[in-house]
């Protein structure tokens, strides 16, 4: 094919990522281990994708694989620039009226992304929050996550009105947030399978919202969050998918 002088960055990019997919997969499962102890495996399960980013950053680093070239880094890493003036990017005022300029040809020109958003954010959200409120969780009050659709849809509002797009709050609905509120162990059936079973769930909503604050302290570490590669991004976008498998039953059964 055609040579490509970064090539050899991005092969670099590809390792780091299957790398922190590795890491971040593999400690998904410490609970299982039989060495150390019960705090540290379950400190290590809920944590596995953090240590696996730094792990994987820190590797980004290393002789050879960062693609120094005269002191320039070769790695395409995460890069967030953000004004701390706290004022729109473009000469506007903070209200704005979301159809101003807006004729009947743009209104028309939206429906088609719109009804694409909208189907986005129905498919995503309640298709999470099914799985969210499984049976397996042994979730109390499972419905109580419909209140953060409630509150997701009453901030489209300050958005429009401010210009902002609109956010995405998948967090507490999330199944994998809800796995990591659960006590599990493992029991074998009647074949002989291990099956992770949910014995209890800490139903609260403190956990969601230190999620939320810890996006007001990033706005302070863009310099920390500009160290990691791209590709660390790309093995969490992986592990991901693999945890929304791990645990279906339509997966299991096909397996």
């Amino acid at each position: 094919g055609e040579y490509r002088e970064d090539r050899s960055a991005q092969y670099a990019q590809l390792f780091i990522g299957l790398l922190t997919m590795t890491i971040a997969w593999t400690l998904h499962f410490a609970e299982t281990w039989v060495s150390l102890t019960r705090q540290v495996r379950v400190f290590v399960s809920s944590y596995n994708t953090l240590i696996a980013v730094v792990i994987g950053t820190g590797f980004s680093y290393l002789p050879g694989v960062a693609q120094w070239n005269n002191g320039v880094d070769g790695l395409e890493r995460v890069d967030v620039v953000a004004p701390w003036d706290w004022q729109p990017t473009v000469d506007r005022p903070w209200v704005t009226n979301p159809l101003e300029g807006i004729d009947a040809k743009g209104i028309f020109g939206a429906i088609i992304p719109g009804f694409m958003f909208f189907l986005l954010f129905i498919i995503d959200h309640n298709v999470s929050s099914i799985l969210t409120q499984s049976a397996k969780f042994n979730l109390k009050k499972p419905c109580a996550y419909h209140w953060d659709f409630f509150v997701l849809g009453i901030t489209f509002f300050p958005c429009a009105i401010l210009g902002l797009p609109p956010g995405n709050g998948l967090i507490p609905q999330a199944p994998l947030h809800a796995r990591a509120l659960c006590t599990r162990e493992f029991r074998e059936d009647e074949h002989g399978v291990k099956h992770e079973v949910v014995v209890h769930c800490e139903e609260q909503r403190w956990s969601a919202l230190a999620q939320a604050s810890l996006m007001f302290v990033a706005l302070a570490a863009f310099s920390v969050i500009s160290w990691i590669p791209r590709g660390c991004l790309f093995g969490l976008f992986l592990y991901l998918g693999m945890g929304a498998l791990h645990g279906n039953e339509i997966w299991e059964r096909f397996m």
